[in-house]
């Protein structure tokens, strides 16, 4: 019975599981906690008895770094305590595995650290080197703050998906669900123009002293050499700055 709601817990849309958690947080304590436990196994294209084995959605980006060009075939889904077994069929097994799942892995685990661009606040953004190069053409753009659920869904469907399909064949593709309670709650969309024609745009949300930069997208890639991705990054630490924050998480 645990392990059918712990499933059902996981198949939820995002705002479904804030509401879990609003009313229910004991309850969603034990859900995640149990759907943790659940591991999905993926075969690793080109590799022989290579694996990648997850929890959660599996992030391609991730396994490429060790696979290069790789892509990944989902072919099982087991528990936490067949992982020694499903290690040993396998010459390579790389786990995105909870920290406090590592203690029932003494031998065989090393980590990868995830380094974040986080950018102080103290100066303004025109002073940083990295926009200098390009303040002509980022002055040339114009930004509008919008906290419309339609003007989300647009950016949403032209912009985000089309930008990220066009890069990344397997990429792991963000909830518009989530957008969308982000939105109601500490999300914003942060739209750019280049003489009246919108250009991109970049969703983000504030959260205590740090403004995050989530989910960027073009209407089209010919924008790509004309800095309109400097144009967004640049408009989103002005908009930080007006937010009073302390520092702006790029990811």
């Amino acid at each position: 019975m645990i392990t059918w709601l712990a499933q059902a817990y996981r198949d939820l849309s995002y705002e479904r599981k804030q509401w879990i958690i609003r009313f229910f947080s004991p309850a969603k304590f034990v859900l995640t906690a149990v759907s943790d436990l659940f591991f999905h196994v993926y075969e690793v294209s080109g590799e022989e008895n290579a694996v990648f084995i997850t929890s959660l959605e599996p992030d391609i980006s991730f396994v490429r770094y060790f696979y290069p060009d790789a892509t990944l075939r989902k072919t099982r889904t087991i528990f936490a305590w067949s992982l020694p077994g499903e290690i040993r069929r396998n010459e390579r097994a790389i786990i995105a595995l909870n920290r406090n799942l590592m203690r029932f892995f003494p031998s065989g685990i090393f980590t990868v650290p995830f380094v974040r661009q986080v950018v102080s606040l103290d100066k303004p953004p025109e002073t940083l080197k990295q926009f200098r190069k390009h303040k002509k053409t980022i002055q040339s753009y114009t930004a509008e703050i919008s906290h419309d659920s339609e003007r989300l869904r647009f950016f949403y469907e032209q912009m985000y998906l089309p930008y990220i399909r066009e890069r990344h064949k397997d990429a792991l593709i963000e909830d518009i669900s989530k957008m969308q309670y982000l939105l109601r709650k500490n999300g914003e969309l942060i739209l750019i123009r280049h003489q009246q024609e919108l250009v991109g745009g970049l969703f983000c949300k504030r959260m205590g002293g740090t403004y995050y930069a989530l989910s960027l997208g073009l209407i089209d890639d010919r924008w790509l050499s004309e800095d309109a991705v400097p144009a967004l990054f640049y408009h989103s630490m002005i908009r930080a700055r007006e937010l009073n924050a302390r520092f702006v998480d790029f990811g």
